[in-house]
């Protein structure tokens, strides 16, 4: 039986219209998928859905990247209302446009712990590859002038439709990371050679230029001062802070990195009138295996310790 030639037309505009109404829904489900993985990361150095319940007055708080995550875990310990703002791999600029959102929560009294790294004058991350998949989680809870490169189109995939802005490997990864149990990273007790860890790690990063120089990304150091300022603007009470690394880490480092390195923190704390901790080489952590889970970033062990050896007796 012939078919006439706008029957044909009607049936392939219906099937047309029929397989992208299937793909809009495959596509929305996807993304309604990835959305949620983003928002209810497991891993909390990478969870960004807990800037949905910031205390209206938070009494202690702390700032910084992955290293501030792990070591103020286990904030529970203090009978005070507590904020960890920290992130993996967060700099000390962003920190400074975090604090600059939620100042209204910063006020008289508040305790400010602003961790600091060996390497955290260094980091241009403008720079760095995975800049734009890094820069992503900030459009999900920062206003749009807190945002570097802030770019309305990516606005708008990125809160409306996330997943047609990632790479197919953007999403695997997310995907992976959120499947992972997330106290896996921050708790490791199998085995782990520090030395050979504390090796690479020293040669990935630098700190010194080729003339021996502090390498000194000028944002970041205008972003530590502006946050020690905007402390006291707010009444609150700033404390620069490094963790406790593992000894096979810092052993690595030469007396010309230490002089130069702390003498840009003491002229900070001098200028501004803050205080200044360095837990990096304290003799009650750095040797102990539980304490790590790697030369750098403690365990849910050490946070423990951490928490109930120090921080707790600074802020009671």
């Amino acid at each position: 039986m012939l078919v006439s030639k706008g029957g044909f037309v009607k049936k392939l505009l219906f099937k047309m219209v029929c397989l992208l109404l299937l793909s809009v829904s495959i596509i929305s489900m996807i993304n309604c998928v990835y959305m949620n993985i983003g928002l209810y990361e497991k891993d909390p150095s990478f969870s960004i859905r807990k800037f949905e319940n910031v205390p209206s007055t938070v009494e202690v708080c702390n700032f910084g990247n992955s290293l501030s995550v792990n070591a103020f875990e286990q904030y529970e310990g203090i009978d005070k209302s507590c904020f960890n703002f920290a992130l993996s791999a967060q700099t000390l600029s962003y920190d400074y446009r975090i604090m600059q959102q939620f100042r209204n929560h910063i006020s008289d009294g508040t305790i400010v712990f602003i961790t600091l790294s060996y390497y955290c004058f260094a980091v241009d991350e403008l720079d760095e590859g995975d800049f734009g998949a890094k820069n992503e989680r900030y459009y999900y809870f920062l206003e749009p002038q807190y945002i570097k490169n802030f770019s309305r189109i990516e606005y708008f995939f990125i809160k409306t439709f996330p997943v047609l802005w990632q790479t197919p490997v953007a999403i695997i990864q997310k995907v992976q990371r959120f499947c992972r149990d997330s106290k896996t990273d921050c708790n490791v007790t199998n085995e782990v050679n520090f030395d050979e860890y504390a090796q690479g790690l020293y040669e990935s990063r630098r700190v010194l230029d080729d003339q021996g120089n502090l390498i000194i990304v000028q944002e970041e150091l205008e972003s530590l001062y502006g946050m020690v300022r905007l402390c006291n603007e707010q009444n609150a009470t700033p404390i620069l802070l490094i963790t406790p690394y593992r000894k096979e880490y810092t052993d690595l480092f030469d007396d010309d990195f230490y002089s130069q390195y702390y003498g840009v923190i003491e002229e900070l704390c001098k200028s501004e009138g803050c205080e200044f901790l360095d837990y990096s080489c304290d003799e009650r952590f750095d040797l102990n295996d539980k304490y790590f889970a790697d030369v750098y970033h403690m365990s849910k062990d050490g946070s423990n310790a951490f928490l109930t050896k120090v921080i707790r007796e600074l802020v009671q």
